[in-house]
């Protein structure tokens, strides 16, 4: 990855530790940080204030 689209995809993820996980809704959460590219299995809940650093 070039350091424009680092920047871009970290800036993202920012938004999400900050906006996305207070959201109350679990699904939003899971759908957020899947579209990031985040391998989350079957039957696993991201707690709301979870922090996601690195979506691999």
């Amino acid at each position: 990855m070039n350091k424009v689209a680092k920047c871009i995809y970290y800036a993202i993820v920012l938004f999400g530790n900050v906006v996305v996980n207070k959201i109350p809704s679990r699904h939003v959460r899971k759908y957020f940080y899947r579209a990031l590219g985040s391998k989350i299995g079957k039957g696993t809940v991201i707690c709301r204030r979870a922090d996601i650093l690195y979506a691999n």
